[in-house]
């Protein structure tokens, strides 16, 4: 049966990547043809109907299930530097991204009259976290003001 459902969850993010990719690819083609943020920042919607969200709580969890995914994703990258060190800039995404997912949980949480009785705790543990991840990532702001300076130089 645990097999079964491990089959099942696979199946499902295959799916979810294979979407994913062909929606890149088509806003890849419309950026080509001239289309901008506006046009797609219109469509937004289209992911939020079709994957049946019928209220704020419902895109909440959505989008929180979809950024600790991409925090998943980010985890299972090399993120070191060129020297083989940590690259700061990937440590900065990481860290924001799991507070962003430590930020929707615990929003979801609050927001949801159903919650389990539980669930109160562990938001609140989730947002400690999440702070503690922003302060982190803070951190290099200075770092990262100075590679953007850099990069603008290379114009």
């Amino acid at each position: 049966m645990r097999a079964s459902r491990g089959v099942k969850v696979g199946l499902a993010y295959s799916a979810v990547g294979a979407a994913e990719r062909n929606a890149l690819a088509t806003e890849q083609h419309a950026r080509a043809g001239g289309a901008g943020p506006a046009e797609f920042a219109e469509q937004v919607g289209a992911v939020l109907d079709a994957a049946a969200c019928r209220s704020d709580l419902e895109v909440l969890a959505l989008l929180e299930w979809r950024i600790t995914r991409t925090t998943q994703a980010l985890q299972l990258l090399d993120l070191s530097g060129p020297r083989g060190d940590v690259d700061p800039l990937a440590q900065t995404i990481l860290l924001t991204t799991a507070a962003l997912s430590g930020l929707l949980a615990a929003a979801v949480t609050m927001r949801n009259p159903h919650r389990p009785a539980t669930a109160t705790r562990d938001s609140a543990r989730a947002l400690r976290a999440a702070v503690k991840a922003l302060d982190e990532a803070a951190a290099d702001v200075r770092r990262h003001d100075v590679t953007a300076q850099l990069l603008d130089l290379t114009d």
